[in-house]
């Protein structure tokens, strides 16, 4: 992209942010100005009805704003890149996982009473089927302080990322992969697999197994899985796996939005790319090594149908505009 044209384009992200975040102070001042001007008194030379049209024009602006940005983003940064890196991949930005997919099909954060899911991303890489989206698990309670007294509280179970993939591998019983830094998981009756059992000292340090009873996790804990596994947490730290029959589910908590700007990272055109690239990689790195597309033999162990490992090649690989386990 020449120069020039990637300038405009950044600089016309910039001034719509920038009139998004006027627009946000503009709504608090406006309200400020109105609540004042009805009770009788004065702000200067802002009366009842200017207040109350200020207030109307920031509250239109402010989502005509954030969608037109948000537009604009993918089509400077994000589009190039899933094209080049994702061929034949789907974007729905307001596209998501809703309440009984979280609760019911990935089953790792503990439910909550308010969910949000957006930016989904879904298609095939080398022949494996994925579904990515952010999501956010919140649960608003009223507790009790003395007396009559109560607050409303709010509590955030998840924020990042949850992903499907196709699996090579068979687990006819649920089993579940934790870092210790994931606090709020889904409750269920599991026993715990001990570290030793992994016959990996590292993995057992930062992963908690645990597994549906009557199942194991020796079927699902092969060398490529726990290098696949090891590599996400060095990236993340906080995660959630489980894998279910021939599928993995992850719930990643990145504490980012997906395909979206971020101030603390600055806005500079090779930093974008950098980023939707980091992004998207988190799919492609976990399949070339589970699958071991990475042409690397970890412990000289290759994928097979021995110890009861069962592939799933012969799956059915046809995509739907449905999610992919329907």
């Amino acid at each position: 992209m020449k120069k020039g044209v990637a300038r405009l384009q950044m600089f016309g992200l910039l001034l719509l942010k920038l009139v998004w975040l006027l627009a946000i102070v503009g709504v608090f001042l406006f309200l400020f100005s109105a609540i004042i001007c009805g009770a009788g008194g004065t702000v200067g030379f802002i009366d009842t009805e200017f207040a109350i049209s200020g207030l109307i024009v920031c509250v239109v602006l402010m989502p005509i704003t954030h969608i037109g940005f948000k537009k604009s983003y993918i089509k400077v940064f994000v589009d190039g890149v899933l094209k080049a890196e994702l061929p034949g991949c789907q974007y729905q930005m307001g596209g998501g996982f809703d309440k009984n997919t979280i609760d019911s099909m990935f089953v790792l954060v503990e439910p909550g009473n308010m969910y949000t899911s957006e930016d989904m991303l879904s298609g095939e890489y080398k022949g494996v089927r994925f579904q990515m989206a952010d999501a956010t698990v919140k649960n608003s309670v009223r507790e009790h302080l003395y007396g009559d007294k109560y607050v409303n509280k709010l509590y955030k179970h998840f924020e990042g990322r949850m992903i499907i993939l196709d699996s090579p591998i068979n687990a006819p019983k649920p089993v579940y992969v934790y870092s210790y830094e994931f606090e709020h998981r889904a409750a269920g009756r599991y026993n715990k697999y001990m570290s030793s059992e992994t016959n990996d000292r590292v993995f057992g340090d930062i992963f908690d197994v645990l597994v549906q009873q009557g199942g194991s996790a020796k079927i699902v804990l092969n060398d490529r899985v726990k290098a696949a596994l090891k590599q996400l947490y060095q990236k993340y730290n906080n995660v959630g796996v489980r894998f279910d029959n021939n599928r993995i589910f992850m719930a990643i908590n990145t504490k980012e939005d997906l395909f979206d700007w971020s101030v603390k990272r600055g806005m500079t055109f090779k930093k974008e790319i950098e980023t939707v690239n980091k992004q998207i990689s988190v799919i492609k790195d976990f399949v070339d090594l589970i699958y071991g597309y990475d042409n690397d033999e970890i412990g000289n162990e290759k994928i097979t149908t021995d110890d009861n490992i069962e592939l799933n090649n012969n799956q059915d690989k046809e995509l739907s505009d449905d999610l992919l386990w329907r």
